[in-house]
């Protein structure tokens, strides 16, 4: 699969209700157009697929049963469950991927390495419950593709029990609506739960 002439690395092609591409977009296809081209090839043969347009990031959160997110203690890296739920002031570690950029880079297709750290260059923004979060690491996670880290402090005043998280970085403008103006588009991540004692 090439994306505005760059070869995408390839996860997974399988047979999925027809066939399905696990593919990363390439770092170095953005920015050079928007809508981004892509193409497949197979044994010699290509054919133009679609386009798509591109956002600088597109924030998600992984969850472990399609509400309630991937997150961790990050004293013992225990999962927060109703069971063993997160405690207000405590650090957690959600996951996540669409994070953006990070500085130092890490090569499209490449595991992110042990060090040193990369950082995202946008910091985002994190909400329990509707009460801002401090975020204390968002970067990738050494060791994996693709997979972004964010270590966050539950705040003090959140309210107990399942409380929405959301990851949010700054608006951009997109170009364009039906009057072809530019306008505000927010980057917001679907909320997850996350149980708070």
């Amino acid at each position: 699969v090439k994306i505005n002439g760059v070869l995408a690395p390839l996860y997974s092609v399988s047979d999925v209700n027809g066939q399905q591409i696990n593919l990363q977009v390439p770092f170095e296809a953005a920015g050079s157009t928007d809508p981004l081209d892509i193409e497949i090839s197979q044994n010699g043969l290509s054919a133009w697929v679609t386009q798509v347009k591109t956002k600088s990031t597109a924030p998600g959160i992984f969850t472990v049963d399609g509400a309630r997110g991937a997150i961790q203690h990050a004293a013992d890296y225990g999962l927060v469950t109703p069971a063993s739920p997160a405690e207000k002031g405590e650090v957690v570690v959600l996951y996540g991927t669409g994070m953006g950029w990070v500085n130092p880079a890490v090569p499209s297709g490449m595991p992110a390495p042990p060090a040193p750290l990369s950082v995202t260059t946008m910091t985002p923004t994190v909400t329990i419950g509707r009460q801002g979060a401090e975020v204390l690491f968002s970067g990738p996670v050494s060791g994996f593709v693709g997979l972004y880290q964010l270590n966050v402090r539950v705040p003090q005043n959140v309210a107990s029990g399942d409380q929405d998280v959301v990851v949010s970085f700054p608006p951009y403008w997109e170009c364009c609506d039906v009057a072809m103006s530019l306008r505000t588009v927010r980057v917001d991540s679907k909320p997850v739960k996350l149980f708070v004692r």
